[in-house]
C-alpha cells in the first residue's frame, strides 16, 4: 500500500482554539502497483526493493531471501549463478528486465549481475506465468521492474566497496517536460572485484601426498559495465508512451577452477560484449478504437569470447609448477581461443479489448530470432572446417490469447487463457569423418492452457487457485553450447509440465495498535516431462544439457511478517520445503527413480529483523538496524548410491549478516550503509566442493536529488508495503 499523509496544520489550529482534540495525523490508503498484483488472480510474488536498494547486497542475495527461491553460486562477485523456483532451475525459469528476456540487454551471468540501485521491485510468477511476458518458461518468470517513475527530474548514485578489493559505481537520472511529454533517462553502472577470498583447498606435499591448505584465490577477477540511454515522448493524445532505448554492456570473468574446486586455472578467462535497443509503443486510451494497443521491437547483437591459451600449469599458490604439453589448455585437453557472435531480434505484439466493464480479452504474440556464428583460432587442423564458423538458428513463436472477468464487487476474479509455441532451430552441421555440411533443421509445435483464480473471502484475506500446462522451448546456449565450457546439444527437445498452486493471505489492519500483521501460504505442485538437466560431459570437464525423463514436485512455503506501528520494528520469517523426485520410467535415469532430484536444495528459510530509529541526529535522519539469517538443509550434489551412502553431500548451513544505515531525507537525500555478510566466518557452498566467499564487510554511500521533494507538497508519500 501507499500512505498519503495529509498535513491538516490548519485544521488542527482551529480545532484546538474550540477545545477540541486535535487530529495529528489523516491516513489515506492507495494501491501500489506492487501491492494491486498481490491481490490480484496471478500467482505472483512481490517484492518490493526500496529499502534493498539503499544497502549492499546485490540482486541474486534479495532474491535468495525469499520464500521458493534459491540462487547457487560458484564464487563471489560475477561468478555463474543458478536461479530456482520451486524447485525449477536455469532456462526453466525465465528472468526479465522491465518484460524484456534478461540475457538480451547483456545480463549474460544472470540477475545478480543487475545493479540493485536500478531495481524498483522484483515480480515473481511462480508456476503459472502471464501471457503479457509472451513467453515460453517452464517453472515460472521473474520479471525485475526498473524505477517506473516519469514525472520531474531527478537523479540518484550510489557506490560499494569492499571486501575483496570489490568496487561498485550505479547511476539513475531522468528528466520530464510535462508540456511537451517528453522523457529522458540515463543509467549506468561499473562493477569490479578481485573476488580474492580464502579457500580451503587440498594441495600436494614434499612427497606428492595431498594435505589440506587456506589459500587466497589468484584468478578470479571481474569486471563489467554498462549503460542505457531511453528517450521518448509520454501521455500525448496519440500515444500513451513511444520509448526509444539503446543499451551497451559487458563483463570479463576470469576462471579460477574446474566445476568441482579440484583443479586451479591462472589464465583462463571469458566475456562478453552487448549493444541493442528497444522501441516500445502504447496506444491511447480511445473509446472509438477496437483495441489497446502495445507493441515491443528489439535488436541485440552479443559477443561471447573464451580464451584457454596457458602454456603453464599452476598450483593453488598462484605458481607456475611446470610447462604443459603443447597444443593443449586449462579447461580442456586442446587449448582454445573462440570467439562467437550472436545477433537477436525479438518483437511482442499486445492487442487488448475490453468487452463490457467486468470482462477484457487479450491477445499476445511474440516471436524471437537467434543466428549465431563463430571462429576458433586455434585449431588443431587448420585444413578442416572450423565447425563454429557454421551458422545456427533458433525461430521461436509464442502466442496467447486470455480472457479475464471479475464481479461487480471485484470479490472473485478469474483469469482463462491458452497459449501456442512453434520452436524450429536449425545448423549446418560439420561431419566429423569427411569434413562435409550436413544441414539439420526441425520444427515444434506446442499448446498449453491454464487458469488463475481470486476470491476475497473475508476484507484482508483471499484465496487462490491457478494451473497451467506448459511449455518450455531449448535456448540457443543449451543447443549451441555456450562457447567455453557448455557443449551443444542439438537434440535437445522441449520439457513440458502441469503447474498447479493453492494459496492464502491474510493482512490485519495496519491501523490496529498492535501494528500490521501478514501471512502467506501456498502449495504447490510441479510434474515436469523431459526434463532437461545440465550434466557433465564425458571428458568430466564441460558440461552438456539432456532430456533426462520425468520429474514430480510437491512442496509448501509461506512467511509471516509483523511491522509495529510507525514501522519502528520489523519482524519477517520465510521458510520453504519442497519435495522434488526423479519418476522417469525408462531411459538412463531409471535405476535411480524415487530419489530426489541432485544439486537442488529442499529445505531453506530466512529471517530478518530491522528497527528504525527516526529523528536521530537530525529532524529529517534516521539510524536502522538490520539482522538477517538464512538456513540450508543439506542436500545432495548426486545421485544416491545405496543405503548408506553419504559421499557427495552439502552439509548444513546457518548464516547471518548484519547491517546499519543512516538516512537523511530531503530534496538532497542521502544514505550510508555498513553491511557485514557471514559474521560467523562459516565455510558455504551451494556447489559441492566449491566454497563461496567467508566473513566480508562492505559500505555504500547513495546520493540523490529529486525536484518533487524541493517544494511544500501538501501530499507526501511514504512507502508502508
Amino acid at each position: 500500500m501507499i500512505g498519503l499523509c495529509v498535513s491538516l496544520r490548519d485544521i488542527e489550529t482551529t480545532r484546538a482554539e474550540e477545545g477540541v482534540e486535535p487530529l495529528a495525523e489523516v491516513v489515506v490508503q492507495a494501491e501500489s502497483a506492487g501491492q494491486r498484483l498481490r491481490e490480484s488472480a496471478q500467482a505472483v510474488k512481490v517484492v518490493e526493493a526500496r529499502e534493498a536498494r539503499r544497502h549492499t547486497a546485490d540482486a541474486g542475495d534479495v532474491l535468495a531471501r525469499t520464500e521458493g527461491v534459491a540462487v547457487q553460486r560458484s564464487g563471489g562477485l560475477g561468478s555463474e549463478s543458478r536461479l530456482s523456483l520451486h524447485g525449477l532451475t536455469g532456462d526453466q525459469i525465465r528472468v526479465f528486465l522491465d518484460g524484456v528476456p534478461l540475457e538480451f540487454s547483456g545480463f549474460g551471468l544472470g540477475v545478480s549481475t543487475v545493479p540493485m540501485n536500478w531495481v524498483e521491485r522484483f515480480e515473481i510468477y511462480r508456476g503459472v506465468v502471464p501471457i503479457r511476458l509472451g513467453t515460453d518458461a517452464l517453472g515460472g518468470a521473474i520479471d525485475v521492474v526498473t524505477d517506473p517513475s516519469a514525472r520531474g527530474t531527478g537523479v540518484v548514485g550510489s557506490y560499494t566497496t569492499g571486501a575483496f578489493d570489490t568496487h561498485q559505481l550505479a547511476l539513475n537520472a531522468r528528466t520530464r517536460d510535462d508540456a511537451s511529454g517528453f522523457l529522458a533517462r540515463v543509467s549506468g553502472y561499473y562493477d569490479t572485484s578481485d573476488n580474492d577470498y580464502l579457500v580451503d583447498v587440498r594441495v600436494p606435499n614434499d612427497v606428492g601426498r595431498l594435505e589440506p591448505a587456506r589459500v587466497r584465490r589468484f584468478h578470479d577477477g571481474y569486471r563489467a559495465g554498462g549503460g542505457r540511454v531511453e528517450l521518448g515522448l509520454i501521455d500525448r493524445a496519440w500515444t500513451r508512451s513511444l520509448l526509444l532505448e539503446g543499451f551497451a554492456t559487458s563483463f570479463t570473468k576470469e576462471l579460477q577452477h574446474n566445476v568441482n574446486m579440484s583443479v586451479p586455472y591462472g589464465e583462463a578467462s571469458n566475456g562478453q560484449t552487448v549493444v541493442g535497443g528497444t522501441l516500445r509503443y502504447q496506444s491511447p486510451h480511445l473509446p472509438s478504437a477496437p483495441f489497446d494497443v502495445s507493441a515491443l521491437f528489439g535488436y541485440s547483437h552479443r559477443r561471447l569470447d573464451f580464451r584457454d591459451t596457458s602454456r603453464w600449469v599452476y598450483d593453488w599458490f598462484g605458481n607456475r609448477v611446470f610447462e604443459r604439453s603443447p597444443g593443449s589448455g586449462e579447461t580442456s585437453t586442446l587449448a582454445s581461443d573462440r570467439t562467437q557472435w550472436e545477433h537477436r531480434a525479438l518483437a511482442r505484439l499486445t492487442l487488448t479489448r475490453p468487452l463490457d466493464e467486468l470482462q477484457r480479452m487479450q491477445l499476445v504474440l511474440a516471436p524471437d530470432f537467434t543466428t549465431r556464428t563463430g571462429t576458433e583460432r586455434l585449431r588443431v587442423n587448420p585444413d578442416r572446417l572450423d565447425p563454429l564458423t557454421t551458422e545456427r538458428d533458433v525461430l521461436q513463436l509464442v502466442s496467447g490469447l486470455e480472457h479475464a472477468l471479475r464481479d461487480l464487487d471485484d470479490v472473485v476474479e478469474n483469469v482463462a487463457f491458452v497459449k501456442y509455441y512453434m520452436y524450429r532451430p536449425a545448423t549446418d552441421q560439420v561431419e566429423v569423418f569427411d569434413d562435409t555440411i550436413r544441414h539439420i533443421e526441425d520444427t515444434t509445435h506446442r499448446a498449453g492452457f491454464g487458469d488463475a483464480f481470486r476470491v476475497w473471502f473475508l476484507p484482508g484475506l483471499l484465496g487462490k487457485l491457478s494451473y497451467e500446462y506448459a511449455t518450455r522451448l531449448p535456448r540457443p546456449d543449451e543447443v549451441f553450447g555456450d562457447g567455453a565450457l557448455v557443449l551443444p546439444n542439438l537434440e535437445l527437445g522441449a520439457e513440458t509440465g502441469h503447474n498447479a498452486n493453492i494459496g492464502a493471505q491474510l493482512d490485519t489492519l495496519p491501523s490496529t495498535g498492535f501494528g500490521s500483521l501478514s501471512f502467506e501460504a501456498s502449495g504447490f505442485l510441479r510434474h515436469t516431462e523431459r526434463m532437461v538437466v545440465r550434466l557433465l560431459a564425458e571428458d568430466r570437464v564441460h558440461s552438456i544439457h539432456q532430456n533426462v525423463g520425468t520429474a514430480r514436485t510437491l512442496g509448501v512455503d509461506g512467511v509471516a511478517r509483523w511491522s509495529s506501528p510507525r514501522r519502528l520494528l520489523t519482524l519477517q520469517l520465510n521458510g520453504t520445503w519442497q519435495d522434488q523426485r526423479n519418476r522417469s520410467d525408462r531411459g538412463a535415469f531409471t535405476a535411480f527413480d524415487g530419489q530426489r532430484i541432485p544439486n537442488r536444495p529442499w529445505l531453506f528459510a530466512n529471517g530478518s529483523a530491522s528497527l528504525a530509529v527516526p529523528g536521530f541526529g537530525a529532524a529529517n535522519g534516521e539510524l536502522s538496524l538490520s539482522w538477517i539469517t538464512r538456513y540450508v538443509h543439506d542436500f545432495r550434489a548426486g545421485w544416491e548410491q545405496g543405503a548408506g551412502d553419504v559421499t557427495n553431500r552439502i552439509p548444513s548451513q546457518l548464516t547471518h549478516s548484519v547491517g546499519a544505515m543512516y538516512s537523511v531525507a530531503g530534496p538532497l537525500a542521502l544514505d550510508f550503509a555498513f553491511d557485514l555478510s557471514n559474521v560467523t566466518n562459516e565455510r558455504v557452498f551451494d556447489v559441492l566442493g566449491v566454497q563461496r566467499p567467508g566473513r566480508a564487510a562492505y559500505v555504500e554511500i547513495t546520493i540523490g536529488w529529486d525536484e518533487r521533494e524541493g517544494a511544500e507538497p501538501s501530499l507526501v508519500a511514504t512507502e508502508t508495503n
